[in-house]
């Protein structure tokens, strides 16, 4: 509890004391300073209890913004999504057979080159003429 709010509350106790004063002996002077002071009391208690507020508001702030801290901290230190690391996992996996794949077939393409050159050369040069006819573009001179 602020200072202000305990001295508020005992001048509004002052003054309403001396307000109760003034009318009972009919002092109009007595009374109105009894006001006086009951009102300046009020103002300084609610003052006291202005700071009292901001220094719970700012408490809680850094309650709340330790607590805000403390659970990124944890959400960072564990895996985004367990499901994100089973997909990145089984891409990996994927990626490793398909790596696999390509080699073995690319091994037998060159075992079969190497066993048999002319059927590979004769092959290549029928798929070159092939796609040469194909690409080729309809360009026939007639001469007559």
């Amino acid at each position: 509890m602020d200072e202000d709010r305990i001295a508020g509350s005992a001048q509004q106790a002052k003054g309403s004391a001396e307000a109760a004063a003034g009318r009972v002996l009919g002092d109009a002077k007595l009374q109105a300073e009894g006001a006086a002071d009951h009102a300046a009391g009020t103002v300084r208690n609610a003052a006291g209890g202005a700071k009292d507020a901001a220094r719970e508001a700012g408490e809680s702030a850094q309650t709340e913004i330790r607590h805000l801290r403390e659970e990124l901290d944890e959400v960072s230190a564990e895996p985004v999504a367990p499901r994100l690391a089973a997909a990145s996992a089984r891409v990996d996996a994927y990626a490793r057979q398909a790596e696999a794949a390509v080699a073995r077939r690319s091994d037998a393409l060159a075992d079969l080159v190497w066993d048999h050159p002319l059927a590979a050369i004769s092959g290549a040069a029928i798929a070159g003429y092939f796609l040469g006819r194909l690409t080729k573009g309809a360009t026939y001179i007639y001469r007559r």
